[in-house]
């Protein structure tokens, strides 16, 4: 709650109420239930006083709030707190629903000071008042607190109060951390014991929990700067996943592991990444995959998806289209889902599924790129690949492609192609043998792939090479000898 209950008048009236002579204070905060029924509340507004003189004890007091043009979405109360006479403890008394339809929202305290000493004591009486910071450009949480970098303030770290059973996150007041010079923070990450600010070209890291909700114990330590050589574009570039925090700057991949260490990852896929648009990256913790979903308006959407197991990297090609609508994805409750631009429909919501084989009815090709494999052992060696012989599974029907590129070239030579069914021929086994038209070479490279895909197609499990070592250096024709 960005605002709180602004007492406009307090007055005396002869009846009404149990209160009898004697000075009162009063102050009064918004409530409201959010869709959990967790409760947030403001801070309070400053406190009002009023001395009551009437020689009665059936005394009461017309409270006044200024309603300033609020109209909430959500049903929002105003909660009266008042002490008793020459009193410092607020304690509950009313509550009062607003109304839109008025500029002013009034009620009557009257509670005798036994019945209103049964009443809760405010909470900033036992904790620091609750504050709302200006919209953040980046947040982070863990399993009890969230921090936050104001939009305003875009080099301070703000903290919000350890969470309570049953009520709304609210943050302190005037606490905060300020990150070393050099720019505004652009994400922020939390892992384990450390609090990570990245900016467009840095990495500051502080350690420690921070504050308890009366703001003692305070154990978090000043930020100090951890990198110089990388950063994160934006809040969609940084994950936290069970290997560390995965970050995107300008141009790369990185992790920072949970010991601090940085790890550069995203050299395979350089070509790819490099300066492309990311969209969201999302964790899959039942098969530790991370993955880096990219797009832009009017651009073909793609994964990166990071194995961390193996260490290893694939890419999909995702929903393209001409229209301005832009991809995301998220990880919830065991699935990946994906809202993705249709050409002519605007943007669409799809759920992953480990038993359909086609993306939105439309088949898609396993292809595997091997590295440059050099059958002389050595740069520039010279060898022969005589056979391919390739072991996997027949899932579903397919036509596998084989294609070989030769001595670092960038073009294919004439494809090799064999069907599910002759792949199987005899024994049923998935086992398809290729053997090679060109043989003497420096180095190959192998492209396979399904170019029919209508379903799963084959599962791959692995390749053996038959090659020959000559001796000497590569061949080199004619033309390139001097």
């Amino acid at each position: 709650l960005q605002m709180y209950a602004d007492i406009s008048s307090l007055s005396q009236s002869a009846s009404g109420g149990f209160i009898s002579n004697g000075t009162f204070s009063v102050v009064a905060t918004l409530e409201v239930a959010d869709s959990y029924g967790n409760i947030w509340e403001s801070a309070p507004s400053p406190p009002v006083s009023i001395t009551m003189t009437g020689g009665t004890s059936v005394q009461s007091i017309t409270a006044i709030v200024a309603m300033y043009g609020l109209e909430p979405t959500r049903k929002v109360y105003v909660v009266w707190y008042r002490t008793k006479n020459g009193g410092t403890t607020y304690y509950r008394e009313s509550r009062t629903l607003l109304s839109v339809s008025s500029t002013t929202s009034s009620t009557v305290l009257g509670l005798n000071e036994t019945s209103l000493s049964s009443g809760a004591i405010i909470y900033s009486q036992g904790e620091l008042e609750n504050y709302a910071p200006e919209a953040p450009i980046a947040v982070c949480a863990e399993e009890d607190r969230m921090w936050a970098v104001p939009g305003s303030s875009r080099t301070h770290v703000v903290a919000s109060k350890p969470r309570a059973p049953g009520l709304g996150l609210a943050f302190f007041g005037q606490y905060y951390r300020d990150v070393p010079a050099g720019g505004n923070i652009t994400a922020l990450a939390r892992q384990d014991s450390s609090l990570y600010a990245l900016k467009s070209g840095s990495v500051h890291v502080a350690i420690g929990k921070g504050p308890e909700a009366n703001g003692t114990n305070d154990d978090l330590s000043e930020f100090a700067t951890l990198y110089n050589n990388m950063g994160a574009e934006s809040h969609l570039a940084v994950y936290r996943a069970s290997s560390g925090i995965y970050v995107k700057n300008a141009t790369d991949l990185w992790l920072i592991g949970r010991n601090q260490q940085q790890q550069r990852i995203g050299m395979d896929v350089e070509s790819y990444s490099g300066s492309q648009s990311l969209r969201a990256i999302t964790y899959d913790n039942a098969r530790r995959l991370v993955r880096f979903l990219y797009g832009r308006e009017a651009q073909s959407c793609f994964e990166l998806v990071y194995d961390e197991e193996v260490g290893a990297w694939s890419y999909f090609t995702r929903q393209s289209s001409s229209d301005s609508a832009l991809p995301h994805s998220a990880y919830f409750n065991n699935a990946m889902y994906y809202v993705m631009p249709v050409a002519g429909a605007g943007s669409k919501l799809f759920k992953e599924s480990a038993t359909t084989f086609t993306d939105n009815g439309v088949g898609y090709s396993l292809k595997v790129l091997t590295a440059w494999i050099k059958p002389g052992q050595t740069l520039q060696g010279f060898g022969r690949i005589y056979r391919a012989l390739l072991l996997g599974d027949n899932l579903a029907s397919h036509t596998l492609q084989v294609r070989v590129r030769y001595d670092y070239e960038t073009t294919y030579s004439a494809p090799y192609t064999i069907s599910s069914a002759n792949a199987t021929a005899v024994n049923g086994v998935w086992q398809p043998e290729i053997r090679f038209a060109r043989q003497k070479c420096e180095a190959f490279q192998l492209e396979i792939s399904d170019v029919s895909p209508t379903g799963q197609g084959f599962a791959l499990s692995g390749l053996s090479l038959l090659v020959g070592v000559k001796p000497g250096s590569n061949r080199q024709p004619p033309q390139k000898r001097f």
